[in-house]
């Protein structure tokens, strides 16, 4: 479907929500506000704010119930200076993958001195 269709599709169906509502504070479907972030891949969020006649405030909430931001969960703390040094049999796996496909695996009796030294190696 082309996307100039796809708009004149979402924008008619705002109009027919906004004919048909109960009264002037009633939410905005789950579905509608979906259809308006998904827009946003093709235009820009004040064009979308403008051809549906949405306030910026509402489009930036429904993005951000659609696309929750990151959490603290998705961060793997690596422990600190102080931490015990993994003793001299213990064996250590280290696997990073990159979103480019790239990889880099580390096994062996591995200290955290020299991951870290890797990591600011990596970071400069």
């Amino acid at each position: 479907m082309a996307i100039a269709k796809k708009i004149n599709q979402i924008v008619e169906a705002f109009e027919l929500w906004r004919k048909n509502r109960v009264s002037r504070r009633s939410a905005t479907p789950q579905a509608l506000r979906q259809q308006a972030v998904d827009l946003l891949e093709h235009c820009s969020s004040s064009k979308v704010t403008a051809m549906l006649r949405i306030s910026g405030t509402q489009l930036k909430q429904w993005r951000e119930a659609v696309e929750p931001s990151p959490t603290s969960s998705d961060f793997i703390r690596l422990p600190g200076q102080g931490a015990r040094e993994p003793v001299a049999n213990e064996h250590l796996s280290v696997e990073l993958r990159l979103c480019n496909g790239a990889a880099l695996t580390l096994s062996g009796d591995i200290s955290q001195a020299f991951l870290v030294a890797m990591i600011q190696e990596v970071r400069s």
